[in-house]
């Protein structure tokens, strides 16, 4: 059963790894436990894993790499996770938001969005209505002023005016 598998103490008790250190790809191999291809298809499959290389074009990996490549592997192996499932937890992180999962929450999260965006369109509304029942100081109030309210006010109708140089 997945999640229920004992992390070994070799795991627990990592060696050490310097932070001011550059570690070729053998040595990430050896301190992670994984062999070279399956680093080299990792920093493909997973985000965050930057794959850095010298002026010859040899790989390099710093502290922080071995140290992802080394929680990948137990989020693979000991907490039963899918490569998917790993990729959305470091892009969450990465991130820091994370999608719904299920659908009360996406549900709810549309509600907010909807209640969010019938607020602004009430903001824009009494705005519009406001701007127009307004006379301007560089328009007199004569006939004019009957113009700018002819027409209806709510909605989109009047809404070009807050954004210009905007297309229609």
């Amino acid at each position: 059963m997945p999640g229920n598998h004992q992390i070994p103490d070799s795991l627990n008790e990592q060696t050490p790894v310097s932070a001011e250190r550059r570690y070729t790809i053998g040595e990430v191999a050896e301190l992670t436990g994984l062999p070279a291809h399956t680093l080299r298809s990792w920093e493909r499959q997973f985000p965050g894993i930057r794959v850095r290389r010298t002026h010859s074009g040899r790989r390099f990996y710093l502290k922080e790499d071995i140290e992802l490549f080394r929680r990948i592997k137990t989020m693979l192996t000991y907490e039963g996770l899918s490569r998917k499932g790993v990729r959305q937890i470091l892009a969450e992180e990465r991130t820091g938001v994370r999608p719904p999962r299920l659908r009360q929450e996406a549900q709810a999260l549309a509600d907010a969005i909807a209640e969010e965006a019938r607020a602004l369109l009430d903001l824009l509304s009494q705005t519009v209505s406001d701007d127009a029942s307004a006379p301007s100081a560089a328009e007199p109030a004569s006939a004019d002023a009957d113009k700018a309210t002819d027409g209806p006010v709510s909605g989109f109708d009047n809404i070009e005016p807050l954004f210009p140089g905007r297309p229609s």
